[in-house]
């Protein structure tokens, strides 16, 4: 049986609205199709290439480094571009279909993404502008089937991919809040559409819709809304293994278990543990003060491996050095615990790359095997 819409699936339909990035095209423009056949329409290729705005990953490349770099017509995909105030009518011969669509974000994953001549900041601003740009054709085309799904799946997939791999990254070449507001955006309209389509799915379908509705618990760990979301889905997806972590997860971040955060994160895949990453410092920091408060004593001291152990750090060096940021005394290979040293107003220093988790699942895994993967 098919579950109606959720007053919570109406909130987060309501959610989407208030802050789509694509508010002008909501409710217009009903049967829209594109027309475009190509990655990009020959009127952008041609416009970008005489105001030298083709991307280096787009051009010809016997002439990337001449005065005026041609476009790969195989190359060259349409970039973001924000509507225009007033503007009225869409041109069709530039809006892309669907299933070219989809075509776009495997060039992106396959092609793109798997680059290593280049920075993978260089690598995640192009490949984020793109598929902004994708996902602005959906929208206009008001397109809700498997494609608009699996294509969302995928980008909801990049963020978090990309939040891991670049969380050590400068502000000034990747901003993670906005990365996340994508992210957020991308798994509330997938919940929105899961919930409009037909129940019957294929295999690949419902496996990718476990894992998006997992991954949207995770996301937001520890929030009410979320976890109530969890908890009306079909049972058949409530109680697949993925959600069921997924929803352990958040109950014991709620509580402050992080013992037990720590034992359900070995299970989990490499998206996974690229989402739950994103919440590790948060959760290091509850746990110190958690402890702090557990174990305050002067005459009692801590032995450093076992907190690095408990909190997931990758060295018991980086625990000492995580101690001694919030105030706390280390000494031979020992932290004292004591309520007023704990500097909690005090940031949180830069995560790490999590190579004991997130890292050695990610190492054995090619990047369209982590995007991909996670959704089919």
């Amino acid at each position: 049986m098919c579950s109606k819409q959720t007053p919570l699936s109406e909130r987060l339909q309501s959610s989407l609205q208030k802050h789509s990035h694509y508010d002008y095209f909501e409710g217009k423009n009903d049967s829209i199709s594109g027309q475009c056949m190509e990655m990009c329409s020959a009127r952008e290729r041609i416009e970008r290439e005489k105001t030298r705005r083709l991307h280096p990953f787009e051009v010809i490349e016997s002439t990337e480094n001449t005065k005026w770099p041609k476009a790969d017509q195989l190359l060259t995909i349409k970039e973001y571009s924000r509507p225009a105030a007033g503007k009225q009518e869409v041109n069709t011969s530039e809006l892309r279909p669907p299933h070219v669509l989809i075509q776009t974000v495997q060039h992106l994953v396959c092609k793109v993404m798997t680059r290593t001549d280049h920075p993978w900041t260089k690598i995640y601003n192009f490949v984020f502008d793109r598929l902004r740009a994708v996902r602005q054709d959906l929208v206009i085309q008001r397109a809700a089937g498997w494609e608009c799904t699996q294509i969302l799946e995928h980008c909801v997939c990049f963020h978090i991919y990309s939040a891991y791999r670049l969380c050590r990254a400068p502000v000034s070449e990747f901003e993670p809040k906005i990365n996340m507001d994508h992210a957020r955006e991308c798994l509330k309209r997938l919940l929105v559409i899961y919930q409009l389509q037909d129940c019957k799915q294929s295999d690949a379908q419902h496996r990718a819709r476990v894992q998006m509705e997992a991954l949207y618990v995770m996301f937001n760990l520890g929030s009410f809304d979320a976890m109530m979301h969890s908890l009306s889905l079909p049972r058949n997806i409530q109680q697949s293994p993925n959600v069921k972590c997924a929803q352990a997860l958040s109950s014991a971040y709620l509580k402050g278990n992080f013992i037990r955060i720590k034992k359900l994160a070995t299970g989990l895949n490499a998206i996974e543990m690229c989402c739950l990453h994103i919440h590790l410092r948060e959760i290091q920091c509850r746990a110190l003060k958690t402890m702090t408060t557990a174990y305050n004593s002067r005459n009692l001291r801590f032995p450093t491996p076992r907190l690095a152990n408990w909190l997931m750090f990758d060295s018991t060096q980086e625990a000492e050095d995580f101690c001694r940021h919030y105030g706390l005394d280390v000494a031979d290979g020992k932290v004292q615990f004591l309520k007023g040293a704990l500097k909690e107003d005090q940031k949180a220093p830069q995560t790490s790359f999590w190579e004991t988790y997130a890292g050695c699942k990610l190492e054995v895994l090619t990047i369209p095997e982590v995007i991909q993967g996670s959704v089919r």
